[in-house]
């Protein structure tokens, strides 16, 4: 590389989302290749701010409108003068392509979550909205970046102009900490405790369906005593903890908000949980793999069939089946699947990843 590339990464916040978490992982990667690198964010927030290396500049736009954020990313590109931009989720990505039209500057967009469920779910303006700004923009983008392969097939149907213009690179998601990390002892009564212990993680909405699991859960009580820790923040909190009551499992259901090391947690369980409606590329399945979970899925669309090799890394179940889900934990607890190789998810590691980025970004440079 003859003279230090800029790059400018863009995302709304650094909530404690799989997204925003491989766009820190992604900075670091980055800049650990050489590479200058900058960070624009709508509002300097979030749990994963502290993944970023020190050597990443943060530019906080203090916008809490993503969408409303043009002027200011637009004088944070005055400012970096970056040969590259990277975004991240479907707000952001629209700035951004917006912001290509006047910098010039080539521009590159990520998908992290399939359109198609997003469009069946529209509730709200925002949803409503969102394909139809994906549809307009997202084709004017320099590249596009998809996290797995279902992703661009769906992308590719629902917008055709994005055909044969999307390449799949798997997510930055494996850490060399997280090999430590996994093998530290979690901070909670119920870990190595008389009852098999289920984990899951992730954010508490709609789309990660854990009233889903905990009504499996509930199901499964009655074969396998057990325990469930759901780890996460989000709007269905209060739902959640009334679904729990209302089934009598308050001794057994604990709801702990964040833990800073849930890769501890996903290698002592008995078994981690995913049930999800949709996915692009659940990290939680591939940080899983890395930690020597026993890994129970639903097979939504996108992700969990590639990263569990359609079931022979790991269980996949219909979605929103909770008998399903109930017989496939009782399962994985009975018959423990053996731990993942190293050969299993070389290409999720970080540096890896941010290699493949940096041709995209630069193209001839790496």
């Amino acid at each position: 590389m003859a003279t230090k590339k800029r790059a400018l990464l863009f995302t709304q916040d650094m909530a404690g989302g799989g997204a925003e978490r491989v766009m820190a992982h992604l900075a670091n990667g980055l800049t650990d290749l050489g590479i200058e690198v900058s960070f624009a964010l709508c509002q300097k927030t979030g749990p994963n701010l502290k993944l970023l290396s020190e050597q990443v500049t943060i530019y906080d736009l203090q916008q809490p409108k993503v969408m409303s954020s043009l002027v200011e990313f637009l004088a944070v590109c005055e400012h970096v003068k970056p040969d590259a931009v990277l975004s991240a989720l479907n707000q952001p990505n629209v700035v951004a392509i917006r912001a290509q039209k006047r910098t010039r500057i080539p521009t590159t967009i990520t998908l992290h979550n399939d359109i198609s469920s997003y469009i069946q779910a529209g509730k709200g303006i925002k949803r409503r909205l969102m394909p139809f700004f994906a549809k307009l923009f997202y084709p004017q983008s320099s590249h596009v970046v998809s996290c797995s392969q279902g992703l661009a097939n769906d992308f590719s149907r629902v917008i055709p102009r994005l055909k044969g213009k999307i390449q799949v690179i798997y997510n930055p998601v494996v850490a060399p900490n997280l090999f430590e990390r996994a093998a530290e002892t979690p901070e909670h009564e119920w870990v190595n405790g008389d009852q098999p212990l289920v984990v899951a993680f992730g954010r508490l909405d709609p789309q990660k369906d854990f009233g889903n699991l905990i009504r499996a859960f509930a199901m499964m009580q009655k074969v396998k005593p057990s325990r469930l820790l759901i780890y996460g923040e989000g709007p269905e909190r209060e739902g959640l903890q009334a679904l729990i009551k209302s089934l009598g499992l308050e001794s057994n259901v604990q709801l702990p908000g964040f833990t800073s090391n849930p890769y501890a947690f996903m290698r002592n369980a008995s078994v981690l949980a995913m049930s999800s409606m949709s996915e692009g590329l659940p990290t939680v399945l591939i940080e899983g793999l890395a930690a020597g979970a026993n890994i129970v899925s639903t097979n939504c669309p996108s992700g969990p069939d590639e990263i569990l090799d359609g079931g022979r890394l790991g269980a996949l179940v219909p979605v929103n089946d909770s008998g399903a889900l109930a017989q496939a934990l009782i399962q994985a607890i009975t018959n423990p699947r053996p731990p993942a190789s190293p050969d299993e998810y070389q290409r999720y590691l970080i540096s890896h990843a941010s290699l493949q980025y940096a041709k995209v970004l630069f193209p001839g440079e790496f």
